[in-house]
Parts: C-alpha cells; structure tokens; sequence
C-alpha cells in the first residue's frame, strides 16, 4: 500500500471514530484522543509527501479527498505540509550552498597550487606586494588594502568595513597567505 494513502487513511479512520463517539456522547475523552491522533497522522502524511523529492507527490498541495468533510484535518495537512515543504526546500538550499562552497574551494586550492591568481580574479602575491609598495591601493574580495611606508603597516579593512593592521612592510609570504585564506571563502577581522 502506498504509504501517504496509508496515512491519510488512517487520519480519516481516526476521524470517524472521533465523530462516532460524539455523536454517541459520554465518551468525550476517547473522542479527543482519535481526534488528536487524525491531526497527527495528517500531520505525518504532510511530512511524508513534502520530503518525498525523489518520488512524484501523492497529494501535494492538495488535501487528500478522504478529508474532504473534515475542514479541520484539511487545515492542519495544508498547514504541516507548508511548513515542511519550506523546511524541506531550505534544506535543498542550504545542501546546495554548501556543495557550491566545497566545489569552488577544490578550484581554488588546485588554482592556488598553480599559482594561477589571475583564475580566481586575484593579484598575485607578488603583483599585489608591488602594487602595496608602489603606494596604489588593492582591493580583493572587498578587502582593501593599503601599506603606509611611514608607520611600515600594511592597513586593511574588511567587507564589513572593520579596519585592522595585517601586517608590516608587505612580503609575498604575507600576500600568499592572505590570498589563499580569501580564496578559500575566509576573510580577516571580525565580521557579524
């Protein structure tokens, strides 16, 4: 048996044992117990289909036709079924986020193995040393950097504005550090 028709199905069992004893009377407790296991199974049967990404849905968006009488088991399977789909499409996002990282990371250790800067839009160490020397500023990553001959500090502010000291006169072991941790997604001084 299909497993979301089994929820559903057993959502609608629960609901009708829960109408039965009502309209029985005297057994109001046992009555909120089927209907507070409907409302779960209903809820299950929303996970259930909302994280079926490998299958087609059942059910979907729209509620089973077993809960076409019950408003309140339509309202709570609609209700889960938004909250999970969100929840389920957020981790999507974020598993997708992360293989991106992973896979510009592995390009830019294998660029920086190379020595090919220019690959990952960068300065090289040593273009990047000149330029410090030379006065210019540079910019990377939305890093700005800047050397002061007079105080002999390399100056840099970070993407969220935080200045900071990043180290003396610029050397290329100093640049090649600092471009490889940007490169690989890391960035200096506090960020938020």
């Amino acid at each position: 048996m299909n497993y979301s028709f089994q929820y559903a199905l057993e959502a609608r069992f629960h609901w009708m044992q829960m109408r039965c004893l009502q309209a029985i009377g005297g057994f109001e407790t046992e009555a909120e117990e089927h209907r507070q296991q409907a409302l779960l199974m209903a809820m299950v049967l929303a996970d259930a289909e909302a994280y079926q990404a490998c299958q087609t849905r059942r059910y979907g968006e729209q509620p089973p036709l077993l809960f076409a009488d019950a408003p309140e088991l339509t309202e709570q399977y609609l209700k889960e079924y938004a909250v999970e789909l969100a929840n389920w499409e957020a981790e999507e996002a974020e598993s997708a986020r992360r293989n991106r990282q992973i896979e510009r990371q592995a390009h830019a250790r294998e660029c920086i193995a190379r020595e090919a800067w220019n690959e990952l839009d960068m300065p090289s160490p040593r273009e990047m040393v000149e330029a410090l020397l030379r006065g210019e500023s540079v910019d990377v990553e939305n890093h700005y950097l800047h050397y002061d001959a007079e105080d002999n500090v390399t100056w840099m502010d970070n993407p969220y504005g935080v200045p900071g000291a990043l180290g003396q006169r610029p050397t290329e072991v100093m640049a090649r550090s600092f471009l490889s941790r940007v490169a690989l997604g890391g960035m200096f001084g506090p960020e938020p």
